[in-house]
């Protein structure tokens, strides 16, 4: 767990905090600057990263939208053309039609998966407390490199989560691309090697 990493860490600041700094010139030779860069940087990984989190939730509400509203068409054409239809449809083309639904089917539920709710690193109640009660007199140095250390811990847990996602994303649209592959090659097959039904009413268009 992050929380017991992020206790020790901060009980352990005094001792690391004199092997940081400068053995000559005693504190007035310290930089209260040490490490702004970095605590700068780590501060703007974390907000791309909740950014990066919030474009695959989105991207992974598109796929489920969009597969759905495709599943629904497809299912309707289905029941339209089975009471309407003019023409012989052969067996392994009608498979054909199913492995294309099917597909749409897996992408809704790679999108599903995808947006499902994923858990990242935070600051524990104890670390929290400590900040405000024995750590509150840390100097600027120690208590940037704690918040950093924080930050680093849940900038770890969001980039395993949105590579999962963004993972099941893109499975989703490859099943996706597979429907477009399989419902085209289906209804060229159609139009082109289906048999008039003997008897049918000319009128139905």
């Amino acid at each position: 767990m992050m929380t017991g990493i992020v206790v020790r860490r901060i009980a352990a600041f005094p001792a690391m905090t004199k092997k940081r700094r400068p053995e000559q010139g005693g504190d007035s030779a310290f930089d209260d600057q040490q490490g702004a860069e970095y605590a700068a940087f780590i501060d703007a990984q974390l907000t791309a990263e909740v950014d990066r989190r919030k474009a695959h939730q989105s991207r992974a509400q598109s796929l489920i939208t969009v597969s759905t509203v495709l599943l629904t068409f497809m299912g309707a054409i289905g029941v339209f053309a089975q009471f309407t239809q003019r023409y012989v449809i052969s067996t392994w083309l009608q498979g054909v039609y199913g492995a294309a639904m099917l597909a749409l089917v897996f992408a809704v539920g790679c999108g599903i998966w995808a947006g499902r709710s994923h858990v990242y690193e935070i600051a524990d109640d104890p670390t929290l407390f400590a900040m405000v009660e024995d750590h509150w007199v840390d100097d600027a140095v120690d208590s940037r490199n704690i918040v950093a250390t924080l930050r680093v811990l849940s900038i770890v847990s969001l980039q395993r989560g949105n590579q999962a996602v963004a993972r099941y994303i893109l499975i989703g649209q490859y099943a996706q691309l597979a429907f477009l592959a399989l419902f085209t090659i289906a209804v060229l097959l159609t139009i082109t090697g289906a048999e008039r039904i003997e008897g049918a009413d000319p009128t139905l268009k």
